[in-house]
């Protein structure tokens, strides 16, 4: 062959073999992908769900916003939104569900398929339960019967076995108890009992001749139960293993106080208890060391009154500030006393007045999730709801939140927020789900979404 044909011969056969080369190339390459664009639409209050993403190869992805998602291989993939909670900001639990439009969706190469999860308030778990010492039957608000003023149709009520409620406290495993005024007797309601409404029987029954008069109760930090018992002029404990045996019990420990009517009582971040006395019109604190003892210790401080800054003094609270609030039965008013002046002791002006509606005597105070401060008024029927703008400014407000009860007949005295047991729909009392603890509700909306993704 001559050398010119050698050389085009040589010059072609690479070029072909450059050709195949390239070709060869082309096919060993990465696959071609798509995306697939989620939209995660929450509901405005707060709670975010989890949206889940499972496809071929076992891939799966969980995302909590919108986000579009890269580099997958082509295929079906599920998406399934997945319940939503958050706290409320009034009392409790809000729960959201997620309804999944566009899934199972398929990806194919160099396209981006959508997906939408839309989240939207299916109901609320927690509500406020007001003593009736007229009556008794005892009223239950929801978060969102809450939020503007009104006479709403009761989200739930309690007919209990005594006529005069006083004190309301629920304890860490959510259980609700009662004092009554005439009564010696204390009556529990677990979770179950008082979310069937009616005339449940009282889970267990507490009796004590110790009890006379029994007004304000609430728990320490240790589970013990405290109340003030106005016709004994004291306050008295009973033990956790007390309050769950129930029947006849002998106070663990009594603090007693001359001349004494105490009524509201509420403990601090120390532990300690203040008190507020009605008929001596002043605050004393007793120290976590002084209730382990039976006895009249003298209080570690009192606070007197100041040119009538404590009138038969009832309802006692503390806000997040460590701040003192004190509603008064025979002033019309509600005071707030600072950190440091607690302290210092003596008869102090208070840091605050809050001049209350004409002829109102608040009995009960306790403070939402939100800072709010609700009083109850004995000679009007209804609970006023105070915001922390207006706690801060004093002066003569009009109440932001005015809630009146439906009932016949009601005197309303200490009142409590239930955080956990209670679950109320969002649209009307008449929709509330009585047999569902919130774990249960979680698996019934992930079973629902899971239905509407498929």
């Amino acid at each position: 062959m001559p050398r010119s044909s050698r050389r085009v011969y040589f010059t072609t056969a690479l070029c072909i073999a450059t050709v195949i080369g390239c070709s060869s190339d082309k096919h060993n390459g990465p696959a071609a992908t798509g995306s697939l664009a989620v939209t995660v639409n929450a509901s405005g209050d707060g709670a975010l769900g989890s949206v889940v993403v499972s496809g071929p190869n076992g891939y799966t992805s969980t995302i909590t916003a919108t986000k579009t998602l890269t580099a997958l291989v082509p295929g079906v993939y599920t998406v399934v939104a997945d319940s939503s909670t958050a706290p409320d900001s009034v009392v409790g639990t809000v729960i959201d569900t997620g309804v999944v439009t566009g899934s199972p969706a398929t990806v194919t190469a160099h396209v981006t398929a959508a997906v939408t999860a839309q989240y939207a308030a299916k109901g609320r778990v927690g509500g406020l339960w007001i003593a009736n010492n007229d009556r008794g039957t005892i009223p239950e608000f929801s978060s969102n019967q809450l939020r503007a003023t009104g006479t709403p149709v009761l989200a739930e009520s309690l007919a209990t076995q005594v006529g005069t409620s006083a004190g309301l406290a629920i304890d860490a495993s959510g259980n609700l108890w009662e004092s009554a005024w005439n009564s010696d007797t204390v009556l529990m309601y677990s979770p179950a009992a008082r979310n069937a409404g009616g005339s449940p029987t009282p889970t267990t029954v507490l009796v004590s001749s110790a009890l006379s008069h029994d007004e304000n109760i609430a728990f320490d930090p240790n589970g013990n139960l405290w109340i003030t018992s106005c016709g004994n002029g004291g306050i008295v404990e009973f033990t956790p293993s007390q309050l769950a045996a129930g029947g006849t019990q002998t106070p663990a420990v009594t603090i007693s106080r001359a001349s004494s009517c105490p009524w509201g009582l509420t403990f601090d971040g120390a532990g300690d208890v203040w008190v507020a006395d009605f008929d001596l019109s002043d605050l004393v604190e007793y120290s976590a060391a002084q209730l382990a003892t039976t006895g009249s210790p003298t209080p570690v401080d009192t606070i007197g009154a100041n040119g009538g800054s404590l009138a038969k003094p009832s309802g006692v609270a503390f806000d997040a500030s460590g701040n003192l609030w004190v509603s008064n039965f025979n002033a019309t008013t509600v005071v707030g006393y600072s950190p440091s002046q607690l302290t210092a002791g003596g008869a102090p002006v208070p840091a605050t007045t809050i001049t209350m509606p004409a002829s109102s005597r608040g009995l009960g105070t306790a403070f939402d999730n939100r800072g709010t401060l609700w009083v109850t008024d004995e000679s009007h029927g209804v609970v006023y709801g105070l915001t922390s703008a207006q706690l801060a400014a004093g002066g003569t407000p009009s109440p932001v939140l005015t809630v009146t009860v439906g009932l016949a007949s009601f005197v309303p005295e200490q009142l409590v927020f239930d955080q956990v047991a209670t679950a109320v729909g969002v649209a009307a009392a008449s929709t509330r789900l009585r047999t569902l603890s919130v774990p249960q509700l979680h698996q019934q909306n992930r079973n629902v979404e899971t239905r509407h993704s498929h």
